[in-house]
């Protein structure tokens, strides 16, 4: 009984074709995305005139999509068109999926969500983006939670200032409304 791998598929050419749809499959994806963001900007009715209105941050985000598709999808090509050695086709390891960190990742976001309205936005969002960088490797807890801290209060200023959007404030401006 003869077994394929995927490394020996991988070199034949239709394996390298079925490992290339595969790699386009997300840019495609990102793709299609960026051009339904940009449409559905493009067709958005704005009322009133103003310099930066509605219509400028899904313009980036569209701008952003189109492109690190375009770019995946390029990268894809470009990778699938090199010739592999049959040594290291056969030698190459095959990570497995990471569920620890995805589970981490997710149940940090489901938490976020949940918390945010009654702890607010700075103390929240520096919890979630601490427990991302620790969930992602990084073992500097010192440093983490101050990058954490820092990360979370330039965006509430951000949204504040630049935006006039203000996020929750939850147990921080209920202590900051009971001093003052």
């Amino acid at each position: 009984m003869t077994t394929t791998t995927h490394s020996t598929q991988s070199r034949t050419p239709e394996g390298r074709r079925f490992t290339l749809a595969g790699e386009l499959v997300l840019p495609a994806v990102l793709v299609a995305l960026g051009i339904f963001t940009a449409v559905n900007t493009a067709t958005m009715k704005v009322i009133g005139n103003s310099e930066i209105g509605p219509q400028f941050f899904p313009t980036i985000i569209a701008a952003l999509l189109l492109g690190t598709g375009l770019a995946m999808g390029i990268g894809a090509v470009i990778t699938s068109r090199r010739p592999v050695a049959p040594a290291q086709a056969e030698t190459e390891p095959h990570p497995g999926s990471d569920f620890k960190t995805l589970g981490i990742v997710v149940g940090s976001l489901v938490v976020f969500v949940i918390v945010m309205p009654f702890v607010g936005w700075l103390l929240s969002a520096a919890a979630l983006f601490f427990t991302l960088s620790f969930a992602l490797g990084s073992r500097s807890l010192g440093r983490n939670v101050l990058i954490s801290l820092a990360f979370a209060a330039i965006l509430q200023i951000a949204f504040s200032i630049g935006l006039g959007l203000n996020l929750p404030t939850g147990v921080i401006g209920a202590v900051s409304s009971w001093i003052s």
